[in-house]
Order: structure tokens, then C-alpha cells, then sequence
């Protein structure tokens, strides 16, 4: 508890040393279980995999804090909130090879079992200039992603705007989001996608691992295609 990595400094995860391998590579900066966390005026670089990922820990703030990837470079999400809440994320800048700004709630039988949301969390601010996905929701959601406010961010060069994904048999509900003034440019694929088969899975009735998503708002967004 009561943590803060701050400063101006550079974190350099060397992780061009793992991204030859497919799995099993690790994350850069992970926090677990913490409360009270402060991350502010930093660069992070070059991660294995994710960036910042503060796992089941309330009350973060991460603000103004640059995240530098190769676009190349594999599964290089910039910041993963996963099971936290109270978390605010303002004036960071994100250029990676996978992802910017990922909510996740844990994945499949694990996630719903823990059944810990990702809620209340703010993000504003912020320019993605390259990935992946600007704002992403899923494909691990299986505890929930609930009361989230993205706003006032720009999205430069990224495959996708907002993505929110999932697939049959992870279960768990993204309800009360609330996207507004939004402006994308450059956008290689899609503006706004919302997926229910991320990964190929065979049919099954409805149940706890069917996905739900509900209550989505998506305001004053503009964008243009990459020519």
C-alpha cells in the first residue's frame, strides 16, 4: 500500500531479449493486490509484454507517464488495469506494439471465480500514437468491466479506435461506459468495433460463459482513415 513510482526517470524493460519467444513472456511493471498507488512523470519502455498492469488493487492514479514500444513488438500493451478499481489514468502518452490502454477482469473459469470487476475508472487526456486498439475492453472480462468514463483523448495511427472484445465461454458483463469527445486520426482498420467472437469457439447456449454487453455510450467521436 502506499506506493509511488515517480520522477522522470526511464524504466527500460529490455524486452527485445523476449520477443522471439510466443508465450511466457513477462510483464514489465505489475502490481498486485497494492492500494493507494501513485505512478506519475516516468517513461517505460521497451516491456516484454504489458507495461503497467496493477492487478486487484483500488485506488491508482497513473498520470502523465509515457509508454514506448516498437510497433512491432509482441502483446506490448502500454496500461492494463485488470480487477482494480478507483482508477484514474490522465496525460499519458502511448506508442506500442499491441493495445494502448487495455480493461481486463481476469479470463475464464479463474476470472469468474475470483469475480473481482475492473470499476470506476476514468481515462482522459491521454494520445495513443500507435497500436493495436486506442481504448480496449476484453477479451479478458470474465470478472466484469463496469462504470468506466474514457474522454478527451486522441487516437494517432492505431489500428482500431474502441474495441471491446470477448468471445463464448468467458462470461462476465461490460455495462455503464461512457465514451465522449474522442478524436481519431490516421485509424488503419476500424473506428469502433464491438466483438462477441474475438477467438473461434464452438456454439453453446446461453449460460455464465456467455458475455453480456450493455449500457454502452459512445458521444461526439470523430475520426479519419489512414490514406
Amino acid at each position: 500500500d502506499n506506493i509511488g513510482i515517480i520522477g522522470g526517470g526511464i524504466l527500460d524493460g529490455s524486452g527485445e531479449k523476449w520477443w522471439t519467444f510466443r508465450f511466457f513472456r513477462p510483464n514489465f511493471v505489475q502490481l498486485m493486490n497494492g492500494k493507494n498507488i501513485l505512478i506519475q512523470d516516468i517513461t517505460v519502455r521497451n516491456s516484454p509484454s504489458w507495461n503497467l498492469n496493477p492487478v486487484y488493487c483500488d485506488n491508482v492514479t497513473i498520470k502523465g507517464v509515457h509508454i514506448e514500444n516498437p510497433n512491432n513488438s509482441p502483446n506490448t500493451d502500454g496500461i492494463d488495469p485488470d480487477s482494480s478499481r478507483n482508477v484514474l489514468i490522465s496525460n499519458c502518452t502511448i506508442s506500442v506494439g499491441d493495445d494502448c490502454l487495455v480493461i481486463k477482469s481476469g479470463l475464464g473459469v479463474q476470472g469468474r471465480h475470483i469475480n473481482r470487476p475492473s470499476e470506476n475508472i476514468v481515462v482522459t487526456d491521454c494520445l495513443m500514437r500507435s497500436g493495436h486498439g486506442g481504448i480496449v475492453i476484453g477479451s479478458e472480462m470474465s470478472g466484469g468491466v463496469r462504470n468506466v468514463t474514457v474522454s478527451n483523448c486522441v487516437f494517432d495511427g492505431t489500428d482500431n479506435g474502441v474495441r471491446i472484445k470477448s468471445t463464448r465461454g468467458r462470461g462476465g458483463i461490460v455495462k455503464d461506459i461512457k465514451i465522449s469527445d474522442i478524436v481519431m486520426k490516421n485509424i488503419v482498420r476500424t473506428g469502433i468495433t464491438i466483438n462477441m467472437f474475438y477467438t473461434k469457439s464452438a456454439f453453446e447456449p446461453f449460460s455464465e460463459r456467455t458475455p453480456q454487453f450493455r449500457d454502452i455510450n459512445l458521444r461526439n467521436i470523430s475520426g479519419t482513415a489512414k490514406q
